[in-house]
C-alpha cells in the first residue's frame, strides 16, 4: 500500500485532475490511498463565506454561487462521458451545505467553521472518484470521517489513534480495491460531527493512514521539486534538498515551512515509513526523501516566509510598562480563541504579538483588549524566520524592507515587515 497526496494547486482545473487520471494510469498496478485536499483555493472561499454569511448576507448568496458554479463549470471542462452521476452527487453536496447554513443556530465560531469548510474536500474527492470512474478507472471512495476519529476541539482536533486506525483497518479489509479516495483535513468527533485538523492538515491525513495501514510509503505531491531551505519563489539562492532525517524535518516544520504539516512527521517515523515530496509531473524526478538514513543538515540555513499574518501592537502607559498579570491577561485573551501566536515580544511599555488571519477572530481579541490597551493592528504581514542564517542573509533579506519587528530569539532571526 501507498499514500498520495494532492493538494489543492495540485488539482486546480480540469488540465491538472485529466494529468492526474494519466498518472494513475501509468501507476495502475500499485495498490493505492488517495488523500485529496479542497481544488485549488475552496478552503478560503469558503472561510470568506462563512465570514460573509455571519456580516454581509448580501454578499453572501452571490459568493455561494461563485464557488458552486466553479465547481460545475470543471465538470463541464472535464468532458464526462455521462455526467448525470457527478452533476447530482455535487448538487447533493452543495444542498447539504446550504442546509448547514439554513440550521445556523448561534453556534460558537469554532464549530460552525468545521461543519461548513469540510465541505471543500467532499466535494473535491467526491467530483474527482465520479471522473475517475466515467473514465473506467475503479475506485472506492470513503468518507474519512466515518475511519478518522478525534476530539471536539474544533479547528484543530486531536485524531484517537486507537479507535481509528481499528476502523480505517476493517473497512480496507472488508472492501478490497487497488485505488481508495478519500479526503484530507477533515474527521469527525464521537458525537458525529465534522472536525478539522488544523490548516494545512491534509499531509497529517496522509502520514496518519500511512502509519495506521504500515503503508511502504507516503508521497506528498507539490508544485514544487522537493524540500528546500527556502521557497525559491522567496528566496533567490534557494537550494534543493535530497534527503533529510524525520528530525530535520520536524525542525523544518517547527520553524513553519509549508511543504510539511508539523504533525506529519511522528507518525511515519514511529514505523520507519519513508516520506517523500516530490514534483507533480509525469517524468517524475527524485525529489526530496525524509529517512532515517539522512545525514543531519545543521550546516544549511534554513528561511521561511510566512505571509498574510497579523501584528498587533499593543501599548501600555510608558510608566506602568507591562506586568507579569498584563502580560498573563494577553495571551489568555488570544488563547481563549484558539488562534496560535507566531510569535510575541515586549519591548518597553509596547508588546507585538502575531497572528493567523482569522479576521473574525482578531475582532474578538482586539473588543477584549482595546479595554485596558490601546491596540494598532498591522494586516498582511510578512513573517520571516531563519536559522543557521548568517548575518549577510539577515542583511539581504532586510533589504528595502520596512521592519516592523527584527528579533532573535532561541537562535531563529525573526523579521517582520508590511
Amino acid at each position: 500500500m501507498q499514500v498520495y497526496k494532492f493538494g489543492g494547486g495540485i488539482i486546480r482545473d480540469a488540465t491538472a485532475i485529466e494529468k492526474l487520471r494519466d498518472f494513475l494510469v501509468q501507476n495502475k498496478n500499485d495498490k493505492v490511498i488517495l488523500v485529496l485536499s479542497a481544488i485549488d483555493k475552496t478552503t478560503n472561499k469558503l472561510e470568506k463565506l462563512i465570514s460573509e454569511f455571519l456580516h454581509e448576507k448580501s454578499q453572501f448568496y452571490k459568493s455561494f454561487n461563485q464557488i458552486k458554479e466553479f465547481h460545475h463549470g470543471l465538470i463541464n471542462a472535464l468532458n464526462f462521458n455521462s455526467s448525470g452521476a457527478v452533476e447530482k452527487n455535487i448538487h447533493d453536496l452543495f444542498d447539504e451545505l446550504n442546509a448547514k447554513f439554513n440550521d445556523y443556530k448561534q453556534q460558537e465560531f469554532d464549530f460552525l467553521y468545521d461543519q461548513l469548510v469540510c465541505f471543500g474536500e467532499l466535494i473535491s474527492s467526491k467530483l474527482i472518484s465520479c471522473y475517475l470512474t466515467d473514465q473506467e478507472i475503479d475506485n472506492n471512495w470513503f468518507d474519512i470521517r466515518a475511519y478518522l476519529k478525534t476530539s471536539d476541539l474544533y479547528r484543530n482536533a486531536e485524531v484517537k489513534e486507537d479507535v481509528s486506525k481499528g476502523l480505517l483497518n476493517q473497512y480496507i479489509q472488508e472492501n478490497t480495491s487497488r485505488l481508495y479516495i478519500t479526503q484530507g483535513f477533515i474527521g469527525s468527533s464521537e458525537q458525529g460531527h465534522s472536525t478539522t485538523l488544523g490548516r494545512e492538515g491534509s499531509d497529517y491525513t496522509a502520514a496518519l493512514i500511512g502509519n495506521f495501514t504500515h503503508a511502504e510509503k507516503v508521497v506528498l505531491w507539490k508544485d514544487v521539486k522537493g524540500i528546500y531551505n527556502a521557497d525559491p519563489k522567496n528566496y533567490e539562492k534557494a537550494i534543493l534538498i535530497p534527503e533529510l532525517s524525520y528530525d530535520d524535518a520536524l525542525e523544518l516544520t517547527k520553524l513553519g515551512s509549508k511543504v510539511l504539516h508539523y504533525k506529519s512527521i511522528n507518525p511515519l517515523k514511529e514505523l520507519n515509513i519513508p516520506l517523500e515530496v516530490k514534483l507533480f509531473d509525469l517524468a517524475v524526478e527524485s525529489g526530496s526523501r525524509i529517512c532515517s538514513e539522512a545525514h543531519p543538515i545543521k550546516h544549511i540555513p534554513i528561511i521561511v516566509h510566512r505571509f498574510n499574518k497579523y501584528v498587533l501592537k499593543i501599548k501600555s502607559t510608558p510608566k506602568k510598562g507591562f506586568s507579569k498579570k498584563d502580560e498573563q491577561y494577553i495571551l489568555d485573551s488570544i488563547s481563549d480563541t484558539r488562534l496560535v501566536i507566531n510569535f510575541h515580544v515586549t519591548k518597553g511599555s509596547v508588546k507585538y504579538v502575531c497572528l493567523n488571519n482569522f479576521p473574525e477572530l482578531i475582532l474578538r481579541i482586539m473588543v477584549q483588549l482595546s479595554k485596558y490597551y490601546h491596540i494598532e493592528v498591522f494586516d498582511q504581514v510578512c513573517m520571516i524566520k531563519v536559522k543557521n542564517g548568517r548575518q549577510e542573509i539577515i542583511d539581504h533579506l532586510s533589504e528595502g524592507k520596512d521592519l516592523l519587528i527584527s528579533e532573535l530569539h532561541d537562535h531563529i532571526h525573526y523579521l517582520f515587515y508590511t
